[in-house]
């Protein structure tokens, strides 16, 4: 996580990108294909094929600040829970600072997902609020999509055997 001199470069950058401020990262995760384990139970993600699932905090560079790897059926709420960053939130995340998340987060201490969508329809501010979000939390998505294309193995299936060993692909 950005050290206290970065803390305020991160939020101006932050700020510069989306209009938001006091917040000093984004979080999100993303699917990797793998080969069906053995013992498959819980390694099928919501897209229908087996998978890790890596959830990423960023700065609004697109820098990684912290990689978490669980089983592809692992929903965001329950990899949120099992990561080093909610369990440490308060070294991670400044205090009065914020971390933003999309909509399958629920709102916590540091974490500010957006609004509901038919909630921000009803109203010009939650829009505009959901808007600058949007335009700050893209850094996440980004991101992933950077590694993804430096490291194109992480675009089709990652053909290894044992869990571990697509864990340390992930995160080397």
């Amino acid at each position: 996580m950005p050290t206290g001199n970065e803390v305020a470069a991160v939020e101006d950058g932050v700020f510069a990108l989306a209009g938001f401020s006091g917040v000093v990262e984004a979080i999100d995760r993303t699917l990797i294909r793998i080969p069906r384990p053995s013992d498959f139970e819980g390694w099928y993600g919501r897209k229908g094929f087996p998978a890790v699932n890596a959830q990423a905090v960023v700065d609004h560079r697109g820098v990684f600040r912290s990689l978490s790897v669980r089983a592809g059926s692992t929903n965001d709420q329950s990899l949120w829970h099992g990561s080093d960053v909610k369990k440490k939130i308060s070294s991670y995340v400044p205090q009065g600072k914020l971390l933003l998340s999309d909509a399958g987060y629920k709102v916590w201490q540091h974490l500010i997902a957006p609004y509901p969508e038919a909630a921000a329809a009803t109203s010009k501010r939650m829009r505009r609020y959901n808007y600058r979000h949007s335009r700050a939390r893209i850094a996440v998505e980004c991101a992933f999509g950077r590694m993804k294309n430096r490291f194109r193995i992480l675009l089709g299936k990652i053909e290894q055997k044992t869990k571990d060993y697509i864990v340390k692909i992930y995160t080397s």
